[in-house]
């Protein structure tokens, strides 16, 4: 599975924007302020594109999040919502185990 596609990112995206609109931002303030185009801060939001960390870092900065925090809440909140599917969500019917 693509890491676009993985709960963890969907989870990161909406954290990002919700801070974004909370902050009042727009999408070209941030973009600015990251020193992109507008269409990155989009494509990062509508899951197009991926953030690596000193992206993230730099996105929380601009947000006044603190990114160690950003990444522990995803990360948490991610294995509460695996725990919450239902056996019938796992394609084989049942969750698979890691080795």
């Amino acid at each position: 599975m693509s890491s676009l596609y993985r709960p963890e990112v969907e989870l990161l995206r909406k954290k990002l924007l919700a801070a974004r609109h909370s902050a009042g931002l727009t999408q070209r303030a941030v973009a600015e302020a990251w020193g992109m185009p507008q269409e990155t801060v989009s494509a990062v939001e509508r899951g197009l594109r991926r953030l690596d960390v000193v992206d993230l870092m730099d996105l929380c900065q601009i947000l006044d999040l603190d990114a160690a925090v950003v990444v522990a809440e995803v990360r948490d909140e991610a294995a509460v919502s695996r725990r919450k599917r239902p056996i019938s969500a796992y394609p084989a019917g049942k969750p698979r185990r890691r080795s």
